[in-house]
């Protein structure tokens, strides 16, 4: 199986959704344990990294990771936990999204009569505001400010879905989150943009 998923990762963008990762220092590799694989990724540095996965042979796969703008915010000059950059949030969920797609298709899910679940879970969000970290949205003109700390949303994906064109799913899962941050909206057009850029962006 693990092997099998590491033939099919797309690695958008030059990197992986649930590492694989096959470098010199074997904490970073995963376990085997019931069936199942592993692992947790903890690094500091330009890009920060604390990454747990977990992908089961039932077909379930789970992940926790920093927020983008925490991982990137040493090298931004920034400080973590401050702000969410909606940008990087929509690529992050077109990512997962297609990336599952294509995952399911390598184990033989039959693509007529599957359909995959999507769960997020976004934590530690309360006196975070909207930042434009990756310029992509150039200025925010409000301080959009979230009083919430976690938000839970989740879609339905049926295997006939082409992985370039998740964007409207992506759009219906993170509109939840958007909206505690003062009722912001992302604009659908722009973030389908977005999300079709990071899953053409092959190494």
């Amino acid at each position: 199986m693990r092997h099998r998923l590491a033939a099919a990762d797309p690695a958008y963008g030059g990197e992986t959704l649930w590492y694989e990762y096959q470098d010199d220092d074997p904490s970073c590799r995963p376990m085997h344990g019931d069936g199942s694989w592993e692992s947790l990724v903890v690094r500091t540095g330009y890009y920060d990294t604390f990454d747990f996965m977990r992908v089961e042979p039932s077909g379930g796969f789970y992940q926790r990771r920093l927020h983008f703008t925490d991982a990137t915010a040493g090298g931004r000059e920034d400080k973590p936990g401050t702000g969410l950059d909606p940008i990087w949030v929509a690529q992050e969920i077109g990512e997962t999204i297609a990336t599952g797609l294509i995952y399911a298709a390598a184990l033989g899910y039959d693509k007529e009569s599957t359909t995959l679940g999507f769960g997020f879970w976004w934590s530690g969000l309360k006196g975070r505001s909207l930042i434009s970290a990756g310029s992509y949205l150039r200025m925010l003109p409000y301080q959009y400010k979230s009083m919430t700390s976690d938000v839970k949303t989740s879609i339905e994906v049926p295997l006939t879905t082409a992985p370039i064109s998740v964007a409207p799913f992506a759009i219906k899962a993170m509109r939840p989150l958007f909206a505690i941050f003062d009722g912001f909206s992302l604009d659908s057009v722009l973030a389908e943009r977005q999300i079709k850029q990071r899953l053409e962006r092959h190494p």
